[in-house]
């Protein structure tokens, strides 16, 4: 907004955040956001690839292909994604039946 007031009426950067009310210090400061579409397109191969790993496990596998990111940054991006490690299904057992051949008893106990 202060941008376009700028540019078209030739106004100071000063001028135009006093008309608009807001602080040239937010003005001046670019959001800090996570542009980086390469990591989070490796980010999200890397999960799909490996369910059972979390965003350590994750973290430890770009840090061994080259990049250079913070573990936190790389645990932001998952939640962001919507990525979270599965839970392993547990296995159902028949009761009453075994997997072994029984064994005929030798002598009485």
């Amino acid at each position: 907004m202060t941008e376009h007031m700028i540019n078209t009426y030739g106004v100071s950067e000063r001028r135009a955040c006093k008309v608009i009310e807001l602080p040239r210090s937010t003005h001046r400061s670019r959001p800090c956001q996570d542009n980086r579409i390469e990591l989070t397109t490796e980010i999200v191969r890397l999960s799909e690839a490996y369910p059972r790993f979390g965003y350590r496990k994750i973290h430890t596998l770009l840090i061994n292909a080259g990049w250079h990111i913070s573990r936190e940054t790389v645990r932001r991006i998952r939640k962001r994604e919507g990525l979270q490690v599965r839970k392993k299904q547990s296995k159902k057992r028949l009761l009453g039946q075994s997997s072994t051949e029984l064994q005929q008893a030798q002598y009485p106990i």
